[in-house]
């Protein structure tokens, strides 16, 4: 977790401050249309995957796949269904079905994304093999490099180059469509797939995945679909303004998103319940208050750096980002929780949560989003997050046992238990990346 950690703080004053300057330049409307191609990648790809790649992960993180047997099948499968979601997307394009920031696409802007799409998708699914395997000495790399690349992209294309939406596109969808090959390369390289389809690791890996594909289209609907739904019944203005205020909102969440890859992987491989259950007792207490502390210091700045930072275009995102912050605690406990159920082989209850805030988001999000825009986006965003994140500890407390499960008592023996892990973590990280290079 450490070296994952290592990776997001060398990208995000880089990122960050590209971010910025590129926003600045695009303006709130570009800025919407730059935030939908965005999730056409990395919200409608996945979700119409089925819930594949996390069946393939899950079997790879528990010893069930081995990854030379399996990562080829892997590849043609997610393949074949990102094919199938371009082609989806190209006729709803056709027909504006996709909405009035959908509609300020042209052709020439959205052909490449489409095209582009199959392949980010067949290489994440390779990414997972990697996660699944515990090769973070790869991965984190990987990240660096692409991230790296995209952010020199767009400071060259937007900013210095004064392209505009088309910089921003052609920049995104070149950073996207390395990463995948280098991570394609990086699988050949590591693993020397066997080049044969088998059927037995793909009807698995569907059987574990569709189990989890409802909840995964909770999670991600949870997570994006207040932008989606923006996109489609609000305006490009609207969304790019929502767009910044999520960004700078969900900056504490960092520690969550590189914990939660070595978190499954633990509590997959964990002995026991009890294992388990003390796993995320201990992350999940030190997560939350880290994450509440930070929450309170990003509060107070936040709301009077958004327009000096964004520009005065960028004024309407304060109230938006200050809405949106109790939604971002609850979510922080649900980053650790989540992993007991998906990582102990319980997906079904996994993607029951989740449906407990889409059920709540849904008309939310439907009521105040055509009517409140922005700001009713991060209310309903708020609330969701919040009732998917009480159903699940209600669920883990259940699980794990009323006297068992204690995700909230801090006490100095956690702070004591964080601090020989990351002695620990740092030792094997700098073991992981002196053997990677070499």
């Amino acid at each position: 977790m450490l070296g994952l950690v290592g990776t997001k703080a060398v990208l995000f004053p880089l990122g960050l401050v590209t971010g910025i300057l590129v926003t600045r330049e695009l303006g709130p409307t570009n800025r919407g249309v730059f935030a939908f191609v965005t999730l056409l990648i990395g919200f409608v790809g996945p979700l119409l995957q089925f819930g594949f790649g996390n069946g393939v992960r899950y079997y790879v993180s528990v010893g069930e796949f081995c990854p030379r047997d399996t990562a080829f099948s892997a590849f043609l499968t997610r393949l074949g269904l990102g094919v199938l979601t371009s082609a989806g997307l190209a006729v709803l394009f056709h027909f504006h079905a996709l909405g009035a920031t959908a509609d300020l696409l042209t052709r020439p802007q959205l052909v490449p994304v489409l095209v582009v799409l199959p392949l980010v998708g067949a290489g994440t699914v390779l990414r997972w093999i990697l996660v699944g395997d515990s090769r973070f000495n790869v991965v984190n790399p990987i990240d660096i490099a692409g991230s790296l690349l995209l952010v020199g992209l767009l400071f060259t294309t937007v900013v210095v180059g004064d392209m505009g939406l088309n910089g921003a596109i052609w920049s995104l969808l070149t950073a996207q469509a390395l990463g995948a090959l280098i991570t394609i390369l990086a699988v050949l390289l590591i693993y020397k797939p066997l080049l044969r389809f088998d059927v037995r690791s793909i009807g698995m890996s569907f059987s574990y995945g569709i189990r989890m594909w409802i909840g995964s289209i909770a999670t991600r609907s949870n997570d994006r679909l207040d932008q989606f739904v923006l996109a489609v019944a609000a305006s490009a203005n609207q969304l790019g303004q929502y767009s910044v205020a999520v960004r700078v909102a969900e900056l504490p969440l960092m520690l969550g998103s590189v914990s939660a890859p070595v978190v499954f992987n633990r509590v997959a491989a964990a002995a026991d319940s009890d294992e388990r259950v003390r796993i995320i007792d201990q992350l999940h207490r030190a997560h939350f208050a880290l994450v509440g502390a930070v929450i309170v210091v990003v509060g107070l700045v936040g709301y009077f750096l958004i327009p000096l930072v964004y520009g005065e275009a960028f004024e309407a995102a304060a109230l938006p980002f200050l809405l949106y912050l109790p939604g971002v605690l609850a979510y922080s406990s649900r980053q650790v929780i989540d992993k007991f159920f998906s990582g102990s082989g319980r997906p079904f209850w996994a993607s029951i949560l989740q449906i407990v805030g889409l059920g709540v988001g849904l008309p939310l999000y439907l009521y105040l989003i055509p009517k409140y825009g922005a700001v009713g986006a991060s209310v309903a965003s708020s609330l969701v997050y919040s009732a998917s994140a009480f159903a699940g500890l209600l669920a883990y407390h259940h699980f794990a046992g009323p006297k068992k499960a204690n995700p909230f008592a801090i006490s100095r023996q956690d702070l004591k238990w964080a601090s020989q892990q990351m002695k620990s973590g740092l030792t094997d990280w700098k073991r992981g990346y002196r053997g990677f290079w070499r």
